[in-house]
């Protein structure tokens, strides 16, 4: 393992942006099913990208016994399953979690190194998202603070590279905090050995929002690339939502090396009152790596201080299907659900749902109270006389139709409020149906009422032929 104190760090700009809100950006119009943990929910709208992430690691940590090592059998995750073990104590523990009531321990009390191991195919010219959740006790030191190699505090967070190299890994990057002092001396997302050509760039100081007590989540996007390579990485906490990095045409990558194992933690040196926490582990590859859902606590993303990413089960342009993964947030919690698209545009404000217990979430429909049109018009345009409806949460859409069939929450066509007029195509004897949903896409059942449309006749009478008139 190296040792190195001295690190070389190329830094390319740096943007400090968050998700973009553009034209065209992701657009929730409804969503179906139970948002409580573990549950399926279709999410409707727009915008949204013909193709999503590929999920190859969700791990709540929710499976395991406590005490026992991290299972590396497969399906042993709630998605996937680690494949190797590194050589220090790495344990499911109930002392501290984000979800649940297990979070994985790491301990470095009996040696030195890095936690389980995750191997996935190789990300090459492509992209990868790693989010955790990370917490150390108090009472806890970084590791290396003291032990065998006392005073010199090194824990990296996390590392990626080509397995295929002789160690130090190929490509590889990690996030290292070099302080006992709540990380104050951070390198963030960096080349830690650049050995070949190109030299890849990335990386740099930042002031990381970790504190001890104080569980933050560390989310790293990343493009394999000898150029046109990106990186980004985002911090939430109670302290905000901040993105320490947004670096743009980098080079991550030499020119054989793809990324095709994640170790997590990355490092640690052996000291026996170093532990930490990790949990909610997510890790997604391919060219839609960045597009994700998420539950957060405010109604925009930016000023989101929880988040809770889900995994996406089928992704298309306008509807998603995904387990939902709650985090922290627990039954009766308001929160809002963001879909975030590839390029990293997220919709400009959240959709407003409601968290339900273990046993689903808000499955009661809505009701419309009341629904009249008149019995006789002389316009295809009809107005509505009355149109109420309730739910137990609150009232989301409204919507009519001429079909009894009862529509879907994202299909188009729903209205925030009520409809006043309604244009039918022809005339005669029509009936209307009457619609309502509530955030959670629960569709009511329908009132419906008739009306008999009688055009005016404004076509003049022709002549007789044949007639002279004198």
């Amino acid at each position: 393992m190296s040792k190195k104190n001295t690190i070389i760090i190329l830094v390319s700009f740096i943007f400090l942006a968050l998700p973009k809100i553009v034209f065209g950006a992701p657009s929730i119009t409804g969503v179906s099913g139970n948002i409580a943990n573990g549950e399926s929910i279709v999410i409707s709208g727009s915008g949204f990208g013909t193709s999503g992430p590929n999920v190859v690691l969700f791990d709540s940590f929710e499976k395991g016994s406590v005490g026992n090592n991290i299972s590396i059998v497969s399906n042993s995750a709630d998605v996937g399953n680690w494949n190797g073990l590194g050589n220090i104590i790495q344990i499911y523990s109930s002392d501290f979690s984000i979800s649940g009531t297990k979070a994985m321990k790491v301990d470095w009390s009996n040696f030195y190194g890095s936690g389980p191991y995750l191997r996935y195919s190789n990300v090459q010219n492509s992209d990868i998202l790693i989010s955790w959740w990370q917490y150390m006790p108090t009472n806890k030191n970084v590791p290396g603070t003291n032990g065998p190699e006392a005073g010199q505090p090194n824990w990296k967070w996390f590392w990626i590279g080509d397995e295929g190299d002789d160690w130090p890994w190929g490509s590889d990057y990690v996030t290292v905090c070099l302080s006992n002092n709540n990380c104050d001396a951070t390198i963030a997302v960096f080349p830690a050995d650049d050995l070949e050509n190109p030299q890849r760039e990335g990386g740099d100081w930042i002031e990381t929002s970790f504190m001890k007590g104080t569980w933050v989540r560390v989310s790293v996007a990343m493009k394999n690339a000898v150029s046109g390579g990106y990186i980004w990485n985002q911090e939430v906490s109670s302290s905000g939502n901040i993105i320490q990095l947004n670096q743009t045409g980098i080079s991550t990558a030499h020119l054989t090396d793809p990324w095709n194992i994640l170790s997590l933690p990355g490092f640690g040196r052996q000291d026996n009152t170093a532990a930490v926490y990790y949990d909610d582990v997510y890790v997604a590859t391919g060219a839609s790596a960045r597009a994700r859902i998420e539950i957060g606590n405010a109604s925009t993303y930016n000023a989101s201080t929880n988040l809770a990413l889900l995994t996406p089960t089928s992704w298309g342009a306008s509807s998603i299907s995904a387990t939902v993964r709650g985090g922290s947030f627990t039954g009766g919690n308001n929160a809002y659900l963001y879909v975030v698209d590839s390029t990293g545009a997220v919709n400009a404000t959240g959709y407003p749902i409601t968290i339900g217990s273990g046993s689903g979430g808000d499955t009661t429909a809505p009701t419309v109270t009341n629904f009249q049109i008149p019995s006789a018009a002389s316009s295809l345009t009809v107005s509505i006389t009355n149109f109420t409806a309730s739910d137990n949460v609150g009232v989301t859409g409204y919507k009519l139709t001429e079909s009894s069939t009862k529509p879907n929450a994202g299909d188009p066509g729903w209205n925030g409020t009520p409809q006043s007029t309604y244009t039918f195509s022809t005339e005669g004897t029509k009936t209307l149906y009457a619609w309502a949903k509530d955030a959670a896409g629960n569709v009511s059942n329908s009132l419906n009422d008739s009306v008999v449309i009688t055009l005016p006749d404004t076509t003049a009478p022709n002549s007789p032929q044949g007639l002279n008139i004198l």
